[in-house]
Order: structure tokens, then sequence, then C-alpha cells
């Protein structure tokens, strides 16, 4: 029990600020204003980005903490944002490394507004043999009562943020970038959640947030911490991590932009949720979106297939 707490004690002391230092915020101050807008007339957000690795919760952190300073602003109580978070990151099916740290992030995040939800993904069931439940959806609904905006990471695998090559964990090199999002239905999924169950004010947007160099500090290849967060720990100031705050899309653009029934391709919508993000990720990091040659809001279905 005295290790138990120790640990808790050590990690919030010493390791999670040098978290903070080591991830860098990037938010024009006139798309702040936006979120100050949206969130006084009662907005409420699905926050999503792409997924590099395990420490992405950190950054996730930054931004909620970044959202509800606005809604500070705003002049309304905001109390965060859930992650649904896989069970067996809990359960310690992934590693009891992998759970240790999350037992020791969850409650630090948790005060920042990141409120992590366990649930089970098919993966977890055919992998790990755990079973979904009734009170998972019901702790999410929850959560929308209360208040809470939802993340979705579309990809849902921490794919992008492995290297191409294995040895890559420990010599550095590309990794593999965004990869295809894993639901078609996600996006339009959360932003039903919200507004079935959260009793919403004003309106529900979508957030984006473009995350690099979360693998840099938890690996990805390999869910252990690195030698270069030990280096960014102890050793220097450096800060290989960022998260650039997008600007906010409303239901509005994506009628105007899209078409007016916007949720009818899911495919489509992901993609242009997520190219609003891509073009702010460093070239190599943009995966299946690398070669694409307009990254901006223009394109029309006809030109932007969901195929």
């Amino acid at each position: 029990m005295q290790i138990e707490l120790d640990s808790r004690s050590l990690f919030e002391r010493y390791v999670a600020p040098r978290f903070d230092e080591m991830v860098h915020l990037n938010v024009d101050p006139a798309v702040g204003e936006e979120y100050v807008e949206l969130m006084a007339k009662g907005g409420r957000p699905v926050l999503y980005g792409n997924h590099q690795g395990h420490g992405d919760g950190w950054l996730l952190g930054k931004v909620v903490e970044y959202l509800r300073e606005k809604a500070k602003e705003a002049g309304v109580e905001f109390p965060g944002v859930v992650l649904p978070l896989a069970r067996s990151m809990f359960t310690g099916d992934q590693g009891w490394v992998l759970k240790k740290i999350t037992e020791l992030s969850a409650p630090i995040l948790q005060r920042r507004g990141l409120h992590m939800i366990p649930y089970t993904r098919n993966k977890d069931e055919i992998n790990y043999g755990l079973k979904k439940n009734q009170a998972e959806v019901r702790e999410m609904a929850k959560a929308a009562r209360e208040g809470y905006g939802f993340c979705y990471l579309p990809e849902a695998s921490i794919q992008g943020g492995r290297h191409k090559h294995f040895w890559g964990f420990f010599l550095g090199g590309e990794v593999n970038g965004v990869i295809a999002a894993d639901d078609k239905d996600g996006f339009a999924g959360f932003y039903d959640l919200i507004n079935r169950f959260g009793h919403v004010k004003g309106e529900t947007f979508f957030m984006g947030v473009a995350m690099e160099g979360s693998y840099r500090f938890m690996g990805a290849d390999i869910p252990i911490p690195t030698m270069e967060l030990f280096q960014s720990l102890f050793a220097d100031s450096s800060r290989p991590a960022q998260v650039t705050i997008e600007s906010p899309i409303t239901v509005a653009r994506l009628k105007s932009e899209l078409q007016e029934d916007w949720r009818a391709d899911g495919h489509l919508l992901n993609k242009f949720l997520m190219r609003s993000v891509v073009k702010d990720l460093p070239l190599a990091s943009r995966g299946i979106y690398r070669n694409m040659p307009d990254l901006e809001f223009a394109a029309k279905p006809a030109v932007l297939s969901s195929r």
C-alpha cells in the first residue's frame, strides 16, 4: 500500500509536470475566440484527431484544459471531455507497464477535464476474451447528461505511431502515419450521443487536433516508455510532442461543404474531418493522406470520393 502511494506521489510530483513541458500546444488566438463563442452559446465538442500512441492522452489532456479555459472565459461551466479507453488497458491485458501508467495518469488527467471511461472494443473481445456490458453504455450516457463532450480517435489504433521498421523503436525513423478510419459511423454516433442525452443548449461541434510525437515518449511499437522520454525527463528541456488545435467545424459548415445530409456517407465524413487535422502534421506522419494534393476544405463529394 505504501509503495502504491509513493509511486502515485512521485509520478504526480515529478513526472507529470515534465510531461506538460514536453508537449507544445499550438493554437491561433483567432481560433481560440471561435471556441469562446461556441462555448458561450452552450456548445459541446466532439474532440477528435489522429492517433500515434498511448501517450496521446497527455496531449488530449492539454487540449481539454485549454478548452475549459475558453469555457471559463465564456462564463460557462464545462466539466470536460470523455475519452473512451480500451478496457484491456485497465485490466493489464495489454501489459502491466501500460496498466500502471494508465492508473497513474487517469486521476491527473481527470483533474484537467479528460475523463477516461473503459469500454470493451471488438479487439478486446477477440484478443483478450473480455465481454461488453451495458454498464459501459450507461456510464457514457451519464457523462453526457453531466455536460461532458466526447473524444473520438477514428483510427482506433496506434498503428500510425509505429515505425515502418521494427528497429525504429530503438533507432528512430519514419512512422506509418495516419491510417484508414476503423468505423464509418463513429463521428455521427458521438454527435448523437451528446445530443440525445446531453440536453445541449447550444450546438454540438467538431474540434479537430493534430497530434505529433507521442510515440517518442511512449512506444507504439512496444508499449513501454522510450529512452527519449527519460532523456526529456531528466536531461534536457526539449518538446518531442506537439498538438495543434484546428478551427471548429459546425454542422452548418458540413452541410455547406459536403452535402445537406452530411452524415449520409460516413467514409466521406471521416475523410473530410481528418483532412482538417492532417494538414498540420509533418508530411511523414500523414500516412494515407500523404499523396493527396488538396488538404483544404474546398473538396466536394464529387472530388472527395469515399472509396
